[in-house]
């Protein structure tokens, strides 16, 4: 348990640094830029996400779990070189159909250079290795890799960006500060690092690299939690236009970063989930009823303190010009405080042999989200995104449960954390 929760604390102060320093970089662009233009990149980062997943799958978590299982290091490189091989294809091939498809839907002349630059994410994703490190625990190399990123973006946006014409500028200096740190990565897993180099060579074999059904599936759960969340960015595009979708961009950015914390500690345990449901139940429960109890009082406090100081929070993170959106702020302090809750069930499902539970979960809580989206986009513009969110968090909370309760006992741990580990600590 300790060397867990030395993982988390590897990640957040280095992992949750770096996105904490891209945050302040997306807010001094937000200033900088205006709603406006700050809605062409939330607009575009909202539809590259898709073509990021059919680059992904669902390889990272799939990566992630299965790796953790095996002890061969000769394995090892045939799994990790081959899902390497699949997932790099598959990135440049996404890239390419992404930017025909700004070429079919008639963008403007700005968002069409933006998006050929902002789209290389896709490909770089694709050559990302960081799920190996990740099955082996090695939190404190991704928290450098992104430590160092987030701050090479801040730093270079802050010196090199001082007009709001420099829109494609800001996309050149996040692929490069991507690019940099995703080669840490790359050089420390080549130089054998990790005491095994991945055979990029290597075949799928289905006895020893495991099926292709449970990468699909996951990739398919992970593509609905993009429509969850993605969804309402296109179509306040398509009927508010980029003022709006700035403003909206500008509250998720928020919102953004609270979510993280929890995502990055469930990140954390999840090769640990995976392990202990073939081996140590009990450990296992005491390890959820932890992280539901830790993270459901975080999330109302989130939601209570959203409700309360909205209007001052927006005004003192982007200025006046974001203050429209509120309202919006409001409604999504509280979905924030439904996700903490629902991340317990959904990554025990990921972690274990559930994965097509969570993916029904999360593809009921995203045809919500979109059934809703159009009605209540149209009629109360960015505030009825929200609404939409938020009733479509509440499906998926209670679906999860549900599915989850026959599975596991998920209980309030203070008692079991009191007598144990966290105290040791």
């Amino acid at each position: 348990m300790f060397k867990l929760f030395k993982n988390y604390l590897s990640v957040l102060f280095g992992r949750g640094i770096g996105q904490g320093f891209t945050f302040l970089t997306f807010l001094y662009l937000a200033r900088m830029l205006g709603p406006t233009n700050y809605g062409i990149i939330g607009f575009l980062s909202s539809y590259t996400s898709f073509f990021m997943l059919f680059a992904g799958l669902g390889i990272p978590f799939y990566g992630t779990r299965e790796l953790a299982l095996i002890d061969d290091p000769a394995r090892k490189a045939r799994f990790s070189g081959y899902w390497i091989r699949l997932n790099l294809i598959l990135a440049i091939a996404a890239y390419l159909l992404f930017n025909i498809s700004l070429w079919i839907m008639g963008v403007s002349q700005t968002t069409r250079h933006f998006g050929a630059v902002w789209g290389l994410r896709i490909i770089i994703s694709g050559a990302s290795c960081y799920w190996i490190f990740q099955a082996h625990e090695k939190m404190n190399i991704i928290g450098l890799r992104d430590f160092f990123k987030g701050l090479l973006f801040l730093v270079s946006v802050l010196l090199l960006i001082k007009s709001p014409n420099q829109i494609v500028a800001s996309a050149w200096i996040n692929i490069l500060s991507v690019t940099a740190g995703e080669f840490i990565l790359i050089i420390l897993l080549f130089v054998g690092f990790l005491k095994f180099i991945p055979s990029l060579k290597a075949r799928n074999k289905q006895k020893d690299l495991g099926f292709t059904r449970p990468v699909l599936r996951i990739g398919f759960t992970l593509f609905m939690v993009q429509i969850y969340y993605r969804v309402d960015i296109l179509i306040i595009q398509a009927f508010r236009g980029s003022h709006h979708v700035g403003l909206y961009s500008a509250v998720y950015q928020v919102v953004f970063v609270c979510e993280s914390v929890a995502v990055l500690y469930f990140s954390t345990i999840l090769p640990r989930i995976s392990s202990l449901w073939k081996r140590d139940k009990f450990e296992l429960e005491k390890l959820l009823g932890f992280s539901l109890s830790i993270f459901t009082v975080f999330g109302v406090l989130i939601g209570i303190l959203g409700t309360l100081f909205s209007g001052n929070i927006i005004k003192l993170v982007y200025g006046n010009s974001y203050i429209p959106a509120h309202k919006a702020l409001i409604i999504l302090s509280w979905s924030i405080a439904l996700t903490y809750i629902a991340l317990t069930p959904a990554y025990f499902l990921l972690g274990t042999q559930y994965q097509k539970e969570c993916s029904h979960a999360t593809t009921i809580a995203a045809l919500t989200n979109l059934v809703l989206n159009f009605p209540l986009i149209i009629k109360y513009g960015i505030t009825g995104a929200a609404m939409s969110t938020l009733i479509s968090k509440l499906v998926e909370l209670s679906y999860l449960y549900i599915r989850t309760r026959d599975k596991v006992k998920l209980s309030w741990g203070f008692r079991k954390i009191k007598k144990g580990w966290f105290f040791r600590f």
